[in-house]
């Protein structure tokens, strides 16, 4: 996909994505 590689396909939603724990989620600039 767009030429980049290696790409992965996740299964499920977006928010269900977000809700697992164990992915880390950016909320703001970095200190």
């Amino acid at each position: 996909i767009a030429g980049l590689e290696p790409a992965g396909l996740y299964v499920g939603s977006w928010s269900e994505w977000c809700a697992d724990p164990k992915h880390e989620i950016a909320t703001g600039e970095e200190e």
